[in-house]
């Protein structure tokens, strides 16, 4: 979903991590998240949590 928007930047970094593990191992995640709904879930309500946590301080 989020490559998606970009395709050049998308592109780009895909070519960068062709290099770097680390840097491949995050594009796949990446990969996974955006096109996993409950993962898309999980993680807006995770970071709704931080959000309200935030505004307690």
């Amino acid at each position: 979903m989020l490559a998606k928007e970009n395709d050049a930047i998308a592109r780009e970094v895909e070519e960068m991590g062709l290099h770097d593990p680390t840097l491949e191992k995050a594009i796949r995640d990446l990969e996974r998240i955006s096109s996993d709904p409950k993962v898309i879930a999980e993680y807006e309500a995770r970071l709704k949590y931080e959000y309200d946590q935030a505004k307690k301080i």
